[in-house]
């Protein structure tokens, strides 16, 4: 017995054979979660994410947005400009005399035929013109008097172009259209637009309005009505006296009065019959009437003197300019945008930004860091299984193994038994699965096999036993790497139960375990019928229990571990060549008790470096 092998194993200094393999299936788990991880969307777009936010123009996109504050603003400054023009003390007279009904009487009367006969009736009373009349009257005949250039102005004007073009349009059908769209919504909002476009203050949506309504028949008819020569000298007739005294004219040289005047001054009839003297006496009577005395006496007050200075002020523009732009939509809403204290987290990049987040809390994505840039995960990153068997299919894989030796197989296409030997190798009838382990059963029972015999070669023999062997020649072969197996430790007497590889021509055998007429493992050489080896004794193990026999495999050298506890290295005679996997059982010597016996496998795995 191996001392050091039974302390090691008594103590506790041999790792439990559960313990690794949960630890093993444990970091597999985990790898093989990193690797999916690692292809995965979300580890794409955490990458990207991370970039993203960890980003020069991300950082200047928050600092950006977290700096946009009402305080300091420039729509804080409109507001504070508006409230400050809103408490202007002529403005707020304005706008209250605006709204008065004061207001609304003046200019009722201000554009009333009562105030335009008053003027003209006062204008008539004070600038001589009565008097004159008066004087006239009183010395003139018809010939050379103001009824015969009344009657010569009359008939002047009727036949001048002015009032000829006046009465042409004077309450024609086109002037009427052109009356009716002046105070139409759509002018009304076609100047609106206008005013603002050529201020710069219209947004998208308004320049578009403005352009489709420039395209209107009835804008484009209302401006080429208004351009017109004719309306020109319609306007500017319209807005003199000359249509209202050619009326008076033409009522004149028509009227009785003007007969009766005519006849007066032609009969020389006294004064009280003269139109002037009417017009003196309607003179005085509305200059008395409440209408005129109100409109005399407002005319002067301070509140429409203030209404006139103010009604095209560069404040009163101004304030009507931020009162549209501060109850604006787009105002409103960029003004709750900088008070918003939350604006930064309702960006696209701050939804990027907690997506990021999410991302790295995710616990796969966690684990994945966690494996990333530690070593616990490196054997898994480093190596690659090339060759496995669980033993898991119910029955023996016949694209990994075969049931007749290599040796057999190249030469007789069968098993036979080498001199000495007192097993015959069946051709797999000895070799069970039943779903979890690979057992190769060795028996005591009456086997015909083939044994080499001189000078006759291979003849048929009897045996007392019966066994079998695997081997990987047939679907595998490797140099290098890691070689491990699961293997039940069961030495019995009398029997060699062998783990090892083996070469082409078989010169150096690797055992990864070899029990019952020893138990060891190492590297056993043979040249011209010698042997030599570099070997380490295990048979301080304990029997009945599984244990992981590993080999490193390197350049120049060889490890064995049993559980991750290094037995034996070697670093000479170092094979060099590509090997396979063989397990036997091989009876050297009667045997008396213990058979059936099994030689059992759990696994066989083979990595090699990626």
């Amino acid at each position: 017995m191996s001392m050091r092998m039974f302390f090691m194993s008594a103590f506790g200094l041999i790792k439990s054979t559960v313990k690794i393999e949960q630890e093993h299936e444990l970091l597999l788990t985990a790898y093989n979660e990193y690797c999916k991880v690692e292809q995965s969307d979300e580890l794409k777009e955490l990458t990207e994410m991370e970039a993203f936010v960890q980003s020069e123009a991300f950082s200047r996109k928050k600092k950006e947005i977290e700096s946009l504050v009402f305080k300091g603003s420039q729509e804080e400054a409109l507001l504070k400009e508006f409230a400050v023009l809103s408490k202007n003390k002529n403005l707020q007279k304005f706008y209250k005399t605006g709204q008065s009904s004061e207001l609304q009487r003046y200019m009722k009367i201000a554009g009333s035929e009562t105030l335009s006969r008053y003027m003209t009736l006062k204008k008539y009373m004070e600038d001589g013109s009565f008097a004159a009349e008066k004087k006239k009257s009183d010395a003139e005949v018809f010939k050379g008097s103001p009824e015969e250039k009344i009657l010569n102005e009359f008939k002047n004007l009727q036949k001048s172009k002015a009032i000829q073009v006046f009465f042409k349009i004077n309450g024609s059908p086109e002037l009427k259209r052109f009356q009716d769209f002046e105070l139409s919504d759509e002018l009304k909002i076609f100047t609106e637009l206008k005013a603002k476009a050529g201020k710069g203050l219209a947004d998208k949506n308004e320049k578009k309005q403005f352009e489709q309504l420039k395209k209107s028949a009835a804008i484009k008819y209302y401006f080429r009505f208004s351009g017109s020569s004719d309306y020109k000298i319609f306007k500017e007739t319209d807005d003199s006296f000359i249509p209202q005294h050619f009326q008076e004219l033409k009522r004149k040289v028509e009227s009785a009065d003007f007969q009766k005047r005519k006849a007066y001054l032609e009969d020389r009839r006294k004064f009280e019959k003269t139109e002037a003297f009417g017009k003196s006496e309607e003179y005085k009577k509305l200059k008395t009437s409440d209408d005129i005395l109100f409109y005399q006496k407002f005319e002067k007050s301070s509140e429409l003197k203030n209404y006139r200075q103010m009604e095209n002020s560069k404040e009163k523009i101004r304030f009507e300019e931020l009162k549209t732009l501060t109850s604006s939509k787009e105002f409103l809403t960029r003004k709750a945008y900088l008070e918003d204290t939350k604006k930064w987290e309702k960006t696209d990049e701050y939804g990027k930004f907690k997506r990021y987040n999410e991302l790295k809390q995710l616990p796969n994505i966690q684990r994945y860091f966690k494996y990333k840039n530690n070593q616990e995960l490196d054997f898994f990153k480093n190596w690659q299984l090339v060759f496995s068997d669980d033993f898991s299919a119910g029955k023996l894989d016949s694209s990994k193994w075969q049931t007749i030796s290599y040796r057999g197989g190249q030469s007789l296409s069968k098993n036979y038994s080498q001199p000495g030997d007192l097993q015959a190798f069946t051709s797999g009838e000895n070799i069970k699965t039943d779903g979890k382990t690979l057992k190769i059963e060795t028996r005591k029972e009456k086997t015909k096999g083939l044994v080499w015999q001189l000078p006759f070669g291979f003849i048929e023999k009897e045996f007392n036993y019966s066994s079998g062997c695997v081997n990987s020649s047939g679907s595998f072969w490797g140099t290098r790497g890691i070689w491990e197996a699961k293997v039940k430790y069961t030495p019995l007497k009398g029997l060699v139960s062998v783990l090892f590889l083996a070469g082409e021509d078989n010169t150096q055998q690797v055992t990864l375990l070899e029990t019952g007429a020893k138990n060891r493992l190492g590297l056993v050489s043979s040249k011209d019928g010698a042997g030599s080896g570099q070997t380490a004794d295990i048979s301080g193990l304990k029997t009945g229990q599984y244990y992981i026999f590993r080999l490193e495999w390197s350049e120049g050298k060889m490890r064995w571990k049993i559980n991750n506890k290094e037995i034996l290295t070697i670093d000479s005679q170092v094979p060099a060549i590509e090997m396979h996997l063989n397990a036997a059982t091989i009876v050297v010597d009667e045997i008396t008790s213990g058979l059936p016996y099994t030689f059992e496998f759990d696994w066989i795995r083979v990595y090699q470096k990626k």
